[in-house]
């Protein structure tokens, strides 16, 4: 078995199993032709062959008489061929076969034998023949323009109840009339015209004029030769209304029209073309040309047969005499033949697709190089070379057929042809036999690339159609107007009829249209994000400027390098003020100390005995700066710990409500020593949030102190307290006694006091610190400035 895998073997394999083929398929076609031919059912076979070669030779004997033009080079020379004919110049209408005198053309003398046949031949004055000596290749003519159209007058008209159909006659044939030009209509509905009366003195005058050249014509309406009842005397209460191009409708009489329906089968069987109508008594039709002719050709064999001949030199009957002899063999050879080389083909082909892929002495499946290329591209590479090579074996046939060339060449292009074909259709299974053993006969197709391809970056472009949506929010609306476009522009080929090319050209277009949107709006998408998260400010955000157009790629690249340079001025803001925060911090320790000292000493001499007036005010004046003083290093090392978050929190669920009320508790004598009224809006019950309770203490001791210290005195202050949606907002207003000449973002940095003579009590620190602790416990602060109206709002989540 494993002898097959040699290269030589499967090479040998192949070219058996083509040949093979080649028989088991010219089994085939002898079978079909021989079956077709009515071989296998009964013997009038033998007679058809007989006749084909009698009409071969009826048609040479036309074309010598007759002439012509010859498409073939052979001699038409019927002498010694035994075939015997006479040309009737007409049609054959039982004329005396044995008289002379009825042929213009014959070869024979004597009676004609009662086996005799017939052709008949209808042909212009110039007509062209193709001629062959075989007897299987074809014998066939043109007749040359055998008919023109023409406006010819009418010499009767009639019709045919059997069918309902009008006819015309032009003096030689009759024509139907098609039927929107003249339709019967029953006589009571009619109404009439004023041209009925011009159609029917018209046809009147006809009929009388065809009665006149006649004189053994009987009573009725005369044709030709013959004589019909009109259809008024058939009974017929109809009318024909008539309508011809150059004259106004108008409807005939059922007395001047001729009954027909006696000659139906030869009005069917007619040659006549059909016709409308030009005038009343005229019609346009395609008649018969001047000059054309019929021939028909008697013809019989005699002496026919001379075997000794052979089949190259022998007559057309000759050869006939050699099919009736070979074709009793060939009816069981050629079935025979087909099944027993298609058993072999079939064994054959087993053994190649079991070898397929294996080499003598090595062990697995191998794949070649033609293995490699995609099975559905190999599909329509072997299909291409097959139609190829089919159209070759259209031209071999054609040369077998042809008289021009020999008959060896046409053959020889057949068999190449066919042979070629099953070798390149052999090497196909293979590579598919070898595909199908590597267990990849699926994935080794373009079709199923370009669905892994799909599948891979199906998700993806679902993703970025998403990011679209997202990012340009009109972007729907172009993908409608791109769709009213598409729509709008196949309704505008549609109605000029375009061309099948044109709208395949204008769908290929839209494709490309449609992905370049896609991508337009995908990279518009990445930039316009971009400048969305910068405007909100994440300076660190980078457009990914891959796979962008030149004047995209140039935009992003530059909003780039702008995220990047604002990223860097914020970072050396950042430095700065975390360096001047660190510089107040230690200034701050450095001077607490000595601070410290003096404040000390300062007590010391208050519990001292000093009688001198003029030094205890020195020493109290002493005391109260170097307190406040004090203060605002306190102030200042808290702010700066607020900022740079090295306050440790312990966050807990703190009962606001009970904080809240004790700082008002605490500040109530104050703010009654500055004349204020505080209108507290509190509820009942605990509120809870999640906050470090001495620094949210801190946060309503900072906004009660400032209320006492900028509140103007004899008006009310506010604070309320609300709970909603998951939040607690507490919300601080006063009246301020100082003109609000700033901002309340300007307000909320350090040493920033509302009061701008600076007169009053405070060193500009409490928001700051106040705001500062509030976003330290996941909070938020807000300042609203309405005039001398100061709000300061709270809000942190309720726990």
């Amino acid at each position: 078995m494993k002898k097959i895998y040699k290269t030589s073997c499967k090479i040998w394999l192949a070219v058996l199993c083509s040949i093979c083929g080649i028989i088991t398929l010219i089994g085939l076609l002898g079978t079909v032709v021989l079956a077709e031919y009515g071989v296998y059912g009964s013997n009038d076979w033998k007679q058809d062959l007989e006749k084909r070669a009698g009409d071969a030779y009826a048609l040479w004997a036309v074309a010598n008489y007759h002439g012509g033009e010859l498409w073939s080079d052979i001699d038409t020379d019927l002498t010694g061929t035994g075939f015997c004919y006479g040309i009737i110049k007409g049609k054959y209408v039982n004329q005396d076969l044995s008289d002379g005198k009825t042929y213009v053309d014959r070869n024979f003398t004597g009676n004609v034998p009662s086996d005799y046949l017939v052709r008949t031949f209808y042909l212009s004055e110039r007509p062209s023949y193709h001629l062959s000596d075989r007897l299987l290749a074809d014998n066939g003519y043109y007749a040359g323009e055998t008919t023109e159209n023409k406006e010819v007058e009418c010499y009767g008209i009639g019709f045919d109840l059997i069918d309902n159909t009008a006819y015309v006659w032009d003096g030689k044939e009759f024509h139907p009339l098609y039927e929107e030009f003249a339709y019967p209509i029953d006589a009571q509905y009619y109404e009439g015209t004023t041209e009925d009366e011009k159609i029917n003195k018209a046809y009147e005058q006809l009929w009388k004029n065809a009665a006149e050249k006649d004189a053994d014509s009987k009573d009725g309406l005369r044709i030709g030769k013959r004589t019909f009842p009109s259809m008024k005397d058939s009974g017929w209460d109809y009318v024909l209304y008539i309508a011809p191009w150059n004259q106004p409708d108008a409807a005939l009489q059922a007395k001047n029209i001729a009954d027909l329906s006696s000659i139906h089968d030869e009005l069917v069987s007619a040659d006549g073309s059909s016709a409308d109508l030009g005038t009343y008594t005229s019609i346009r039709a395609e008649v018969k040309k001047e000059g054309n002719a019929y021939y028909t050709v008697v013809y019989f064999p005699k002496d026919a047969v001379h075997m000794e001949d052979g089949w190259k030199k022998g007559s057309l009957y000759t050869q006939a005499a050699i099919l009736e002899s070979v074709i009793p063999v060939l009816m069981i050879a050629c079935p025979i033949a087909m099944v027993v080389c298609f058993a072999l083909a079939l064994w054959m082909l087993i053994l190649l697709l079991c070898a397929a892929g294996h080499r003598y002495g090595e062990d697995g499946i191998h794949a070649v190089k033609a293995v490699r290329i995609p099975m559905d591209l190999m599909i329509v590479l072997v299909g291409a070379c097959e139609v190829a090579l089919l159209y070759l074996c259209e031209i071999g046939f054609f040369a077998l057929r042809s008289t021009t060339y020999p008959a060896f060449l046409g053959g020889g292009i057949m068999t190449i042809a066919v042979f070629a074909g099953c070798m390149i259709g052999l090497g196909w299974l293979m590579t598919v036999a070898v595909n199908v053993k590597l267990g990849h006969w699926w994935q080794n197709t373009i079709l199923y690339r370009i669905i892994d391809f799909l599948k891979k970056h199906w998700a993806g472009l679902r993703s970025n159609l998403r990011q679209i949506r997202s990012r340009i929010r009109w972007s729907v609306r172009v993908w409608l107007i791109f769709a009213l476009f598409v729509f709008l522009e196949l309704f505008g080929l549609a109605a000029l009829d375009a061309t099948e090319e044109l709208l395949f050209v204008w769908f290929f277009e839209k494709i490309l249209f449609g992905v370049g949107l896609y991508f337009l709006l995908k990279y518009y998408g990445r930039l316009k994000d971009t400048v969305v998260k910068m405007a909100e400010g994440d300076m660190n955000v980078k457009v990914d400027t891959t796979g962008m157009p030149l004047d995209f790629e140039e935009h992003g690249k530059a909003l780039n390098t702008i995220g990047s340079g604002m990223t860097t001025a914020v970072s050396e803001r950042i430095k700065s003020e975390r360096m001047k925060t660190e510089l107040i911090t230690n200034v701050s320790h450095d001077i607490k100390t000595p601070l410290t000292s003096i404040i000390n000493y300062v007590d010391l001499l208050q519990k001292e005995q000093i009688e001198n007036d003029k030094a205890k005010e020195y020493l109290e004046v002493l005391d109260r700066q170097a307190k406040r003083l004090k203060k605002l290093i306190e102030d200042l090392i808290e702010a700066s710990k607020a900022a740079t978050g090295n306050i440790k929190f312990q966050m807990e669920s703190v009962n606001a409500r009970m904080i809240l009320n004790q700082s008002i508790g605490e500040f109530e004598e104050r703010l009654a020593g500055n004349q204020i009224t505080l209108v507290s809006n509190v509820p009942e019950g605990d509120v809870y949030v999640w906050a470090d309770n001495r620094y949210l203490w801190r946060v309503f001791d900072n906004l009660m102190n400032n209320i006492v210290k900028y509140a103007q005195p004899g008006t009310r202050a506010y604070v309320d307290m609300t709970q909603s949606e998951g939040t607690i907002t507490f919300t601080f207003r006063n009246t301020s006694k100082n003109e609000l000449n700033i901002s309340a973002d300007e307000l909320m940095e350090r040493f920033v006091r509302g009061d701008a003579s600076r007169n009053t009590e405070g060193n500009g620190l409490g928001l700051s610190i106040a705001r500062s602790l509030t976003e330290s416990m996941d909070g938020k602060m807000d300042l609203a400035i309405d005039g001398d109206l100061f709000k300061v709002i709270l809000t942190f989540k309720a726990q």
